[in-house]
């Protein structure tokens, strides 16, 4: 199963009214729950989606040094909490541990990722817009002591 096929099912599995999927094709399978809340951010409308804007990752390579800011969840990677906000970081900004670096919308959600440690942005390594997984590093940063 292709990265392509994934996506569709789970654009379709969204958009559906089923609250849960099971896929297996072969060794390869997976699930998909959704989360019902009954609370949300302020700063976040019910039903807000982000469109897809096309951009290419701020650098292709990162540096041996830099330490994985990783994605806690599979989603949909923003670097502004709106289509008309700033980044929340940009590559070369210092960041401090616990600030926000990013949002996933996964399942209707929004989730703030924080940094792990303090440091200096070093590669944003996904695009704007695109689907993560679990685990898959979303930036770099150069550690710092501050």
């Amino acid at each position: 199963m292709d990265l392509k096929e994934i996506e569709r099912l789970w654009d379709r599995f969204d958009r559906s009214e089923a609250s849960e999927m099971q896929i297996q094709k072969g060794e390869f399978s997976f699930s998909l729950k959704k989360a019902y809340v009954t609370e949300l951010s302020a700063a976040t409308p019910p039903g807000t989606r982000f469109p897809r804007p096309l951009e290419e990752p701020e650098e292709e390579k990162t540096e041996e040094e830099a330490l994985p800011i990783k994605a806690p969840l599979a989603g949909t990677f923003y670097r502004a909490a709106s289509p008309e906000a700033d980044a929340f970081v940009n590559a070369g900004a210092a960041v401090a541990k616990g600030q926000v670096v990013c949002i996933i919308e996964a399942m209707k959600m929004i989730n703030e990722i924080r940094s792990p440690y303090a440091g200096i942005v070093k590669t944003i390594a996904v695009n704007n817009g695109q689907l993560v997984g679990l685990d898959q590093p979303l930036m770099y940063l150069e550690k710092t002591d501050v």
